[in-house]
């Protein structure tokens, strides 16, 4: 019996992505790490998505576990983290329930989560 694939490659960009975040609120620093330290599907150069990669996999008619979501990628949380910066110190999230970019503390009360890419 074949396992289903823990990755998914978006056609329209070639990015490869897990199919699906940490499963748990972490802040940005943890969720850097995160990415950056997993080995998945024989590679180990994944990393955060920017702002813009992860608005690219937003899609308003789909729907998983209550998030919009292409290539069936399943989100324990409505935000996750971006590696793109916003008003220092403050780096951006993307609210895959609403559609919207959401800028947050590095540290501090909003958590949100890892969903992490790599180039092929």
């Amino acid at each position: 019996m074949c396992r289903p694939p823990s990755y998914w490659t978006d056609p329209a960009t070639k990015l490869t992505w897990t199919k699906q975040d940490n499963g748990s609120d972490v802040d940005w620093h943890q969720a850097k790490t995160y990415c950056t330290s997993l080995r998945l599907g024989g590679d180990s150069n994944w990393r955060l998505p920017t702002i813009d990669e992860l608005q690219a996999i937003y899609a308003p008619e789909r729907i998983v576990n209550e998030q919009h979501i292409k290539g069936n990628i399943w989100l324990y949380s409505d935000s996750v983290w971006s590696g793109s910066t916003g008003n220092d110190p403050e780096m951006l999230c993307f609210n895959f329930h609403i559609g919207e970019r959401i800028s947050a503390q590095r540290t501090g009360p909003h958590n949100g989560h890892a969903l992490c890419v790599r180039r092929p």
